[in-house]
């Protein structure tokens, strides 16, 4: 944690308490300082009280925001002189934090700013509020807000549960001197923190095991676990849980002088041994993570053409699945064929003939498995489904591909035309090619009126085959903005 200047001081003859926000020269964002002062909130004798900063002023070089005297410590006290009373002061960080509202704890990076939370007397907790937090982050360098974000930030996360880890981070933190998640290794080796019983078996310690799984359970919660912890909550409510379950809890550590003494834990041969472990774990995956996605995507992609080449072997000599339908079911199933991105089924009904969409829906089938075999989703969405619930908003990266609907016309005994309406996320040729400047962001479904012909042969095994089909008519009825949500994140 970045360290913080704190200091008693006396303006206009009385005394008060500052701290340092930035070297005196260093602009201040004028806007920042407008309107009504934000609150804070004391959590004292166990009651949560507004809180407000009286102003900003200048000492010995430097900017501070003051207000009325409290014996404050930073947060890295609780592995030194508040060690002992560690599990009480996280307590009443939450229920602090219990008191407040979504807008107070602006959770955008899913964890609460360790640069806003105060340690006051014993075991009372002050809680900045955002502006004055929001004007702390102007001041730190790139690197620095990077790093106090890291240090507590877990992937696959849910959005509702990070304060709960949050407060189990702070645990861990005051029984160790350190994060559990502080080190990149850790972060890239799938988040396997240095056991809490180790590390305090370096110090000639141990904690009660209730307590010890209780940390363990709050940092390695399962997703389906931490939805039925969370519920319905906002994060700052969800602390519900995390403050019942701490007053069961039992914590003996005593306090410890200085931060150096984590060192015993990090030079220990157990932690070396570990930590050696830990960075080969990682940089075999980061490995994975930079050379091996294409990698990985080259082998589905060869398994999806090798896939779609033997289905097509296999079309050849097996009859088709369309051998007991008539003309205008083999029509249906060929459109539903289109819609789900099958090109087997598309052809399997086709017999010495080249079918227009055939090249347009392999190659849909292909992109879309590689990016569904890394991404876990498929990034298109089925046009028929998406007009039948009435256009609902997609996902940020998906888009619209098939048909919506058709109409089936009879020419003759062996020839049928087909008009369907066509959604496809790119113009057909020059048809539909809009301009769209750089900064357009939108998702785009153009939209086409087709009409296409089907020549159908009875073939002496007894079933239809398609034997001929071509576009007639093509119409650009336009393009539609389709809406987009993002997927929330789990950290």
């Amino acid at each position: 944690m970045k360290e913080i200047d704190i200091r008693q001081t006396t303006i206009d003859g009385m005394a008060k308490t500052a701290i340092r926000l930035s070297d005196k020269d260093a602009q201040i964002p004028t806007h920042m300082l407008q309107g009504e002062k934000m609150k804070g909130v004391l959590f004292k004798d166990g009651e949560a009280q507004d809180w407000y900063y009286d102003g900003l002023t200048q000492i010995d070089g430097g900017r501070y925001f003051y207000f009325d005297t409290l014996e404050l410590s930073c947060l890295d006290t609780l592995f030194t002189t508040h060690r002992s009373h560690a599990l009480e002061i996280v307590r009443n960080i939450a229920l602090a934090l219990e008191s407040t509202s979504p807008t107070f704890t602006s959770l955008e990076t899913g964890i609460f700013p360790l640069r806003r939370i105060y340690i006051s007397g014993e075991q009372d907790v002050l809680l900045l509020p955002p502006d004055i937090g929001d004007l702390m982050s102007v001041y730190m360098s790139d690197q620095e807000r990077q790093e106090d974000v890291n240090i507590l930030i877990k992937g696959s996360v849910e959005s509702g549960y990070t304060l709960i880890m949050e407060m189990a981070e702070l645990l861990y933190y005051a029984a160790t001197g350190f994060f559990p998640f502080e080190d990149e290794n850790t972060r890239r080796n799938k988040y396997r923190e240095y056991p809490i019983e180790n590390a305090l078996g370096a110090l000639d310690e141990t904690l009660d095991e209730k307590t010890q799984g209780f940390i363990n359970v709050c940092l390695h919660a399962k997703t389906q676990q931490m939805r039925d912890i969370m519920g319905n909550r906002s994060p700052e409510k969800a602390l519900k849980w995390f403050i019942q379950h701490s007053l069961t809890l039992n914590w003996d550590l005593k306090d410890r002088n200085s931060l150096q003494e984590r060192n015993k834990i990090t030079e220990s041969l157990e932690y070396m041994d570990w930590e050696t472990k830990t960075a080969r774990n990682a940089a075999r995956a980061n490995f994975w993570r930079k050379k091996g996605t294409p990698i990985i995507i080259s082998a589905v992609a060869a398994i999806v053409v090798i896939w779609i080449l033997t289905d097509y072997l296999k079309n050849i000599l097996a009859p088709p699945t369309t051998k007991d339908m008539d003309q205008e079911e083999i029509v249906a199933a060929f459109y539903a064929a289109q819609n789900e991105l099958n090109a087997t089924e598309l052809t399997t009904a086709v017999k010495g003939a080249k079918i227009p969409q055939e090249n347009e829906v392999t190659n849909l089938f292909v992109s879309s498995r590689v990016r569904e075999a890394y991404e876990m989703q498929s990034p298109i969405v089925n046009a028929k489904e998406w007009v039948e619930e009435g256009k609902p908003a997609i996902e940020a990266g998906r888009s619209i591909y098939g048909v919506s609907d058709y109409a089936l016309e009879r020419i003759d005994e062996d020839t049928i035309y087909a008009t369907f309406t066509l959604y496809t996320p790119y113009p057909y040729g020059d048809m539909g090619e809009e301009e769209v400047s750089e900064d357009d962001l939108n998702v785009y479904a153009y939209r086409y009126t087709i009409t296409q012909s089907f020549d159908f042969t009875w073939n002496d095994r007894g079933w239809w085959n398609i034997t001929g089909s071509e576009f007639m008519d093509i119409v650009y009825e336009g393009r539609e903005i389709v809406q987009t949500f993002q997927k929330e994140a789990s950290m």
